[in-house]
């Protein structure tokens, strides 16, 4: 029994809130950093950096971090309030999939964070529905966002992108979606990726064939197993299906009549 409580202490003591997870990430050679200044003979002669401006570097480091990767570590909290937004304020670009965050909730804690962020991969995270209403709010400024692996339903998507006006690439590929429905209005988004899902029915596809600025759709895995025309579709758009249960040639001839750019 001890043994066991002790294993569930150390499991718990491995997890750790984001900017710790940053400072593990970016600063672990900032020890020896700044380390040496030049001589008059142009030799490099030792400085050792104590207390505050070692604190100082190491912090300068996260100051100026502006596309940052904790990928795969231990990170599944946001931490102390404003603790991110003084630590790590200009990251734009944020790749925290693969951790340990559960729910909407932490992500948008984060989120709310960075007022510069414009890209998200938050994938492979269990995410729940609760909470995906305040992404939006959090991060009004995402241009990308990718919830690969992370268990989301289609009702939850819709809600958590809705509103972001500004975004142009959305990935949900593998989180078991059957259906697009409702189709929300994305008039920016520029690429889907939905492959990895269960989609079996072409009107999925038609739900979303309006969408004005969609030139890129990835089906790729779906068990789809035929393609209807409907029309919708701009000729400029690029659909990739390979992967599929589509066999007949009238779904390739339909395929041809609605769209000009596709993978098979």
């Amino acid at each position: 029994m001890a043994e066991t409580e002790k294993s569930l202490d150390q499991e718990n003591t491995d997890e750790i809130d984001i900017v710790q997870a940053l400072r593990d990430k970016y600063c672990a050679g900032a020890d020896d950093l700044d380390m040496f200044v030049l001589s008059v003979r142009s030799s490099k002669v030792p400085v050792d950096l104590v207390g505050a401006k070692q604190v100082a570097s190491k912090q300068a480091q996260l100051d100026h971090l502006r596309d940052a990767s904790i990928s795969g570590s231990a990170a599944s909290r946001a931490g102390d309030i404003g603790l991110l937004s003084k630590t790590a304020p200009n990251i734009q670009q944020l790749d925290i999939s693969r951790c340990k965050f559960a729910g909407f909730s932490e992500l948008v804690s984060i989120t709310a964070q960075l007022p510069r962020l414009t890209s998200l991969d938050i994938s492979g995270n269990k995410l729940g529905a609760s909470g995906a209403a305040a992404l939006a709010a959090s991060a009004p400024n995402l241009r990308v966002l990718v919830l690969n692996h992370t268990g989301v339903s289609w009702a939850d998507v819709v809600t958590a992108v809705t509103p972001l006006s500004n975004l142009q690439e959305l990935h949900v590929g593998y989180n078991d979606i059957t259906v697009l429905d409702p189709a929300p209005s994305l008039p920016s988004l520029e690429l889907l990726d939905i492959s990895g899902n269960k989609l079996s029915h072409w009107d999925d596809a038609n739900a979303i064939s309006a969408w004005p600025a969609l030139h890129r759709l990835l089906l790729v895995d779906n068990p789809l197993h035929e393609i209807r025309y409907c029309g919708g579709f701009s000729s400029e758009t690029s659909l990739v299906i390979s992967r599929t249960q589509i066999s007949d040639w009238s779904s390739i001839d339909a395929l041809s009549m609605d769209i000009y750019n596709y993978s098979y």
